[in-house]
């Protein structure tokens, strides 16, 4: 974005670089979905949203809550 912060990282099929995705959406990730790895992230003013390789999608408020699976 115009800061220079990341919005999107999209490694397509292979896990998300170590201290990519926010240490409490990694806790959900590893505790509901023990087997899977997040492939892409993406971050805008109001949520995160973010793709595992099960193909589940997890959509995180700011709080860092889980709102919603797809």
């Amino acid at each position: 974005n115009h800061k220079g912060e990341w919005t999107e990282v999209d490694c397509i099929t292979h896990p998300l670089p170590e201290g990519v995705v926010p240490a409490a959406i990694e806790s959900v990730i590893n505790a509901h979905y023990p087997d899977a790895k997040a492939v892409k992230i993406e971050v805008d003013r109001r949520e995160y949203d973010v793709k595992l390789n099960n193909r589940v999608e997890l959509t995180f408020n700011k709080k860092m809550q889980l709102i919603d699976i797809d």
